[in-house]
C-alpha cells in the first residue's frame, strides 16, 4: 500500500477501517505516529528469541499476568505490534475489545533489523503512555535494553544487561530471566 506520508496522518479509526475493508491484506502493518508502516519480515533469530520467551515466561508468570504475542496494542492514537507483552491479567481475557497499553506490565521487542526504530520511535511513545517497563532485545549487539519508570514521557532508568546477567521484572515480583535464556546460543 502507497501512502502519502509527506501530508496524511491515519487516525486510528481510520486504520481500522482500512483493515476492516481488507486494504492492508497484503503485509503486516503497524500505525506509528499516524503513519502505517509496513512491519519487517522476521528473521530466523527473532522467530527464535520470541519462541525463547514465550516459552520462558509462560510458566513463570501464570496466573499473575497475561502472556500475548505479535497482537496489536492500541497507544493513545497508534497501534504498534510489539513482539511480546504481559498484561495485567482480566477475568474476560480482554475478549472483545482491543489491548490496551494501561493494562501492560511489561512490553518487549526484538530487534534484529528495527533496533533504531525500536529504540528512537517505539520507547518513547511507550513512555510517553506510561508502559512501565520496555525490554529492547538487541540480538546484533547480543544484550536488552531494560527501560523503567517513565517520566515526563521518558524513562529514567536506562540500562544494558548482557550475558550472564539476570533481568528482575519490576511489576512482578519474584519473575526473572537470565539474559542467556533470551538470546538463546551465540550467532557470531
Amino acid at each position: 500500500m502507497t501512502t502519502d506520508r509527506s501530508t496524511k496522518k491515519w487516525s486510528l479509526q481510520e486504520y481500522h477501517r482500512l483493515g476492516e475493508a481488507g486494504l492492508l491484506q497484503d503485509g503486516r502493518y503497524e500505525l506509528l505516529n499516524g503513519e502505517i508502516v509496513e512491519m519487517s519480515l522476521v528473521g530466523i533469530r527473532h522467530k527464535d528469541c520470541v519462541s525463547r520467551l514465550m516459552r520462558v515466561l509462560g510458566p513463570r508468570t501464570a496466573g499473575v499476568a497475561q502472556l500475548e504475542s505479535q497482537q496489536p496494542l492500541v497507544v493513545g492514537g497508534d497501534e504498534p505490534v510489539p513482539d511480546v507483552f504481559l498484561l495485567r491479567p482480566s477475568p474476560d481475557f480482554y475478549e472483545g475489545r482491543h489491548f490496551n497499553v494501561g493494562d501492560v506490565l511489561l512490553l518487549i521487542e526484538v530487534a534484529e533489523s528495527t533496533l533504531k526504530t525500536d529504540q528512537e520511535v517505539k520507547v518513547p511513545k511507550y513512555a510517553q503512555h506510561g508502559v512501565p517497563e520496555v525490554w529492547v532485545v538487541d540480538l546484533g549487539g547480543d544484550r536488552v535494553w531494560v527501560y523503567r519508570h517513565p517520566q515526563g514521557g521518558v524513562y529514567t532508568h536506562i540500562q544494558a544487561y548482557g550475558r550472564g546477567d539476570v533481568i528482575r521484572l519490576v511489576g512482578l515480583e519474584g519473575v526473572e530471566l537470565e539474559v542467556d535464556e533470551i538470546l538463546g546460543k551465540t550467532w557470531f
